[in-house]
């Protein structure tokens, strides 16, 4: 009886450590909070933006609405990689 319980404890503990792992693995999105630094170009959206210590481009989802130099956004990271 003792030894199925060990394999029992064995296997769940296996299947553990594979969920954990997958988890770890999967890409989330995820929304930042940044800071407009200028905007590029209006027609298409294109604002040069600050996080933390860096700067990037992001492109509004909606070109018709503008944001002014300082103003705070909300951004997007698609599956949390800064480089899509």
């Amino acid at each position: 009886m003792v030894n199925k319980m060990n394999a029992k404890e064995k296997f769940v503990d296996a299947m553990l450590l594979l969920a954990e792992d997958s988890v770890q693995r999967a890409g989330y999105d995820k929304t930042i909070q940044a800071q407009i630094a200028s905007c590029v170009d209006a027609t298409i959206g294109k604002y040069r933006c600050r996080y933390q210590d860096a700067t990037f481009y992001a492109y509004a989802s909606n070109s018709e609405v503008t944001f002014s130099d300082g103003s705070y956004v909300y951004i997007l990271v698609p599956n949390g990689d800064f480089n899509k």
